[in-house]
């Protein structure tokens, strides 16, 4: 691969880099997603669900050993083999899902931040955590929704879940579908839960805990549920879970300082505490701090390896510091995970390597499911300019296609 392209490429995944952490701000301004349905909707008569008169499903997320998980557990809606991550659980494992039959199917992509224009997905809350669904779903003669074929699962890496199976839904159906257990797989040292949690003194978890329901409410007041927490961390400086928290109310504040130093603090609390060395990471990935967010994603593949946006920042952070070697297998063994599809950039990543290798046709190959995946990407056009000149230079067959199957 010439030097000219190298440069090019790299360029292009700077454009890349640079409308994720774009999107990371806009997404920080958004307000909180709606804790629970709303009364109005749920004393409605029987109508077809829409996005004005939508179904709820609710239930409840506990550990096999009977405890709560933390708050970064997500609740996935899989219909027919087809993932579609739809929100977080908050307070005590609960969960609330809103459904209507007007919402549309499209890719995620967590490296550039959010849905593509006129590609659909579910919205992306600001403290974490995507929310509503991203999927169409049939209607039954009588109105109801039909997720027939369709489960609910949680999603924490490192655990296995139960799973809910699900039929026709209506509008005066009971929302609660039951509990999801979560099981622990091997080899995972970091906890989901800070252990200065449990030792936190009672006014401390007191004001922790306010702060949680404050965020639960549809109307949250984010001044005030950082106050409780900065109550918390003066009568316990040890409180980790605290410290993360209040990170991330301060990033949606616009706080980048604030929030960067209570990241460390959470660190310096429970260096085995996974979130705070994530939220730390996606800041340096931000900044294009390349290095620092190599030696962060490291760091958290070493306390749980099966944490895939950890495992992608490391592919992306050593792409850019040159190390190839190890940004093609962390690249690699992302596209053999359960969320493969969510990081089509990762395709992108691969095919510059390989073509700096000159392994041309399974560049050609990554590039393809690149356009196939995000058509719309800032960075297609030149990336199909790419390919034409390849097979020009006979370094790839006359009969690839140029870059798009559309093409």
């Amino acid at each position: 691969m010439s030097n000219k392209l190298l440069a090019a490429t790299i360029i292009s995944l700077l454009i890349l880099v640079s409308a994720w952490a774009q999107q990371q701000e806009k997404d920080r301004k958004k307000p909180p997603p709606d804790r629970q349905p709303p009364a109005r909707e749920r004393q409605q008569g029987a109508r077809a669900p829409t996005s004005s008169n939508p179904v709820f499903l609710t239930g409840k997320v506990v550990m096999d050993d009977g405890g709560i998980p933390a708050e970064s557990v997500q609740i996935e809606l899989v219909c027919h083999g087809s993932v579609r991550r739809v929100n977080h659980i908050y307070t005590n494992g609960d969960f609330t899902l809103r459904l209507s039959d007007d919402t549309q199917t499209g890719v995620m992509d967590p490296s550039v931040g959010s849905p593509h224009p006129g590609r659909g997905d579910s919205e992306q809350g600001p403290l974490g955590g995507r929310y509503g669904v991203s999927s169409s779903f049939g209607e039954t003669p009588t109105g109801e929704l039909d997720l027939r074929g369709c489960e609910l699962r949680a999603a924490l890496p490192g655990f296995r879940s139960d799973t809910i199976q699900l039929g026709t839904r209506g509008i005066l159906d009971s929302p609660h579908v039951g509990v999801i257990v979560l099981h622990r797989l091997a080899n995972v040292e970091g906890p989901t839960v800070s252990s200065s949690t449990l030792s936190a003194p009672k006014k401390a978890r007191k004001a922790y805990e306010k702060a949680k329901k404050e965020l639960s409410k549809e109307k949250t007041d984010l001044s005030k549920a950082a106050k409780e927490l900065e109550k918390a961390v003066r009568v316990y400086p040890e409180f980790a879970a605290a410290w993360e928290l209040l990170g991330k109310i301060r990033l949606v504040l616009q706080d980048q300082p604030g929030a960067r130093e209570a990241f460390h603090k959470a660190v310096a609390a429970d260096p085995k505490y996974i979130d705070p060395h994530l939220s730390l990471a996606t800041l340096e990935m931000e900044q294009a701090r390349w290095e620092e967010a190599a030696q962060l994603s490291r760091r958290v593949l070493e306390l749980n390896p099966h944490i895939t946006r950890a495992r992608y920042f490391y592919a992306h952070a050593n792409f850019f510091l040159g190390n190839l070697d190890a940004a093609q297998e962390a690249a690699q063994e992302v596209q053999h995970s359960r969320e493969a599809n969510d990081y089509p950039t990762t395709h992108f990543i691969l095919g510059t390597i390989l073509a700096e290798k000159g392994d041309w046709p399974s560049a050609t190959s990554e590039f393809h499911h690149f356009l196939q995946m995000m058509p719309n990407s800032e960075v297609a056009d030149q990336l199909k300019q790419q390919l034409e000149e390849w097979k020009k230079r006979g370094l790839i067959k006359s009969g690839e296609p140029p870059g798009s199957p559309e093409n």
